[in-house]
């Protein structure tokens, strides 16, 4: 699997005071650094040589607890990642949740859920008396994504689909016989989504089955947008 940041490794083996002043470089306002922690490792090394003495054994020991103490080190001083500092997203989705295309406003409620609410109107002539059939589609979500503090995550979560208006051919499979209607339809999320922490360009590409008012069916969307 990728990994989500670059790292560079090093191997050291610091004396006590190159350590502290190693690590006097990388504040710890700004970087993940624990000088205990560090001194800790290097004090363990330490004692494991004076122990085993100089045979073969204590070199190859040696050299495991200064890869141990390299990794700390790098640990302490990695820079802190961003969350998602993103609070808001709009975006245009083809299919999805909606069914039918939307646009649609989302919210982020804690650093992994988003809530989402949508809006579409279907609208078609009808063949007898030429009048316009009008629906009115609004689906409401909420989803939660992985790695906040990278660029690709997966997206999982659910909701609901409101539909009401005229009976379109698309709404035929409802448990309703009257021309107009009204249904709740359950829908679930799950998939990927493009999206940076500060923001910017949005892509989503989710399944989205669809449950409920006589309806059962597989279902998928693509969405475009923006977040800020």
């Amino acid at each position: 699997m990728p990994r989500a940041t670059n790292d560079v490794d090093v191997v050291i083996a610091p004396t006590r005071d190159q350590l502290v002043a190693l690590l006097a470089q990388f504040p710890p306002a700004d970087f993940y650094s624990d000088l205990d922690d560090a001194l800790d490792a290097l004090e363990r090394r330490s004692q494991a040589v004076t122990r085993r003495g100089t045979v073969p054994a204590a070199v190859a020991e040696m050299r495991l607890y200064a890869f141990t103490l390299a990794v700390a080190v790098l640990l302490a001083i990695a820079p802190v990642a961003d969350a998602q500092d993103a609070r808001n997203a709009v975006y245009f989705e083809l299919g999805g949740s909606a069914i039918v295309p939307s646009f649609n406003y989302e919210r982020r409620v804690s650093e992994a859920w988003f809530g989402r609410v949508g809006f579409s109107v279907i609208t078609s002539e009808t063949v007898e008396d030429s009048d316009t059939d009008t629906t009115i589609v609004i689906p409401i979500t909420a989803s939660w994504i992985s790695h906040r503090a990278a660029n690709h995550h997966l997206e999982a979560g659910g909701g609901l689909t409101v539909a009401a208006g005229d009976r379109q051919e698309l709404f035929d499979s409802i448990d309703d016989e009257e021309d107009q209607f009204s249904a709740v339809i359950a829908t679930g999320i799950i998939g990927y989504r493009y999206q940076k922490p500060d923001g910017g360009f949005q892509f989503r590409a989710v399944f989205t089955p669809l449950i409920g008012s006589g309806v059962a069916a597989p279902w998928a969307g693509v969405s475009f947008g923006y977040a800020w």
